[in-house]
């Protein structure tokens, strides 16, 4: 029932903000939006496919800054309403005790806390962390770096995700560049820009090319080692690729995931290879265009904080399934949304830049 009121609500919506584009984007959009539901059916991710077209198609001429804080405020309480019920115990805290997949995690405890994982509630926590880091320009008082220090650190004896601890500290060291980016010379930003533009389709590369290459009865010491660190990503990307192959228009790839999954356990966590993999080579090419346009945009109104986030984003979707989740990355919303140049007045005056 609540998807289905959501889903009419999102229509309604769509239909009232088409006169924002052109005739040329309605036609574009018509045809990417029918694209979108035929990979929804065929990978059994309807809904998903619906839901984050709406949320971009009907970002347009609202303040992304807007759009950060909404989500950041939703987010927030969603995250601690969560926590709370958990700790009361009406919501079940799954733990675990990590498995041999993962090597440096065996043996030590991580809390779900109301999640369904213990990733799931790190990565949420840094999402939340990044659009308050955006919508505040990247400038962070020292009391808000001490918050996401102590965050990152609870995040990792909690949960041990790495991942969303380490992005966190992403977010603190690119706030202290930002700080002294008057003392650095321009180019230097510019090729940082510059190099943000392909990023993700190079994370993307990289992705496919690991698992391509990785063989698991190769005793290879440095495919072991990576292995391990990504708590056994590439041997599991590389078995699933092998079963499954890939389809131009998606498929649907049954996965097990948790303790409960035993031998079965298949969980493909990178979102560049759920992209290829689950919804196919159409919708990887438009989730790459999506982001290289957004980050050609960013990179040409100077818009470093932006790009500075499509980068720890994109350096989380390398390990972990979050970054194609809209109700977890807010970031392609900035596709269509507004940026004002009031935005980056202030980012550049709190950064002394001319």
């Amino acid at each position: 029932m609540l998807v289905m009121i959501c889903s009419i609500s999102l229509t309604i919506h769509m239909f009232t903000i088409l006169p924002r584009y052109s005739a040329y984007m309605q036609i574009t959009a018509l045809l990417i939006f029918i694209s979108l539901i035929i990979i929804g059916i065929n990978s059994d991710s309807l809904f998903l496919m619906f839901l984050s077209f709406s949320l971009v198609f009907g970002a347009k001429g609202i303040e992304y800054n807007k759009i950060l804080k909404i989500y950041y405020k939703v987010g927030l309480v969603f995250c601690l309403t969560t926590l709370l019920l958990c700790y009361q115990g009406f919501i079940v805290n799954i733990t675990d005790n990590g498995t041999e997949r993962d090597l440096i995690s065996y043996g030590s405890i991580r809390n779900s806390f109301g999640y369904v994982w213990p990733t799931n509630l790190a990565n949420h926590v840094f999402f939340i962390c990044l659009a308050f880091w955006l919508f505040k320009r990247g400038q962070l008082k020292i009391v808000e770096i001490l918050l996401c220090l102590l965050t990152s650190a609870w995040i990792i004896k909690y949960t041990d995700a790495r991942l969303g601890s380490g992005c966190i500290i992403l977010i603190i060291i690119f706030s202290l560049f930002l700080c002294i980016r008057k003392y650095i010379p321009r180019h230097f930003s510019n090729l940082f820009g510059a190099i943000v533009i392909l990023w993700i389709p190079a994370a993307f590369a990289l992705s496919l090319w690991m698992v391509y290459e990785y063989d698991s009865n190769s005793n290879d010491i440095y495919w072991v080692g990576a292995d391990a660190i990504l708590s056994g990503r590439l041997h599991i990307g590389s078995e699933t690729l092998k079963e499954e192959g890939i389809a131009f228009w998606g498929q649907k790839v049954k996965m097990y995931g948790g303790n409960e999954s035993g031998d079965l356990y298949n969980y493909i966590d990178s979102s560049f290879l759920q992209a290829i993999i689950i919804y196919g080579v159409f919708f990887s090419i438009i989730l790459l265009a999506c982001f290289v346009y957004l980050s050609y945009k960013a990179y040409k109104r100077g818009d470093t904080v932006l790009l500075m986030a499509v980068f720890i984003s994109g350096l989380s979707g390398l390990v972990a399934q979050h970054f194609l989740q809209i109700f977890m990355n807010p970031l392609l919303m900035a596709l269509v949304a507004d940026h004002t140049e009031k935005e980056l007045s202030e980012q550049n005056e709190l950064c002394n830049v001319e």
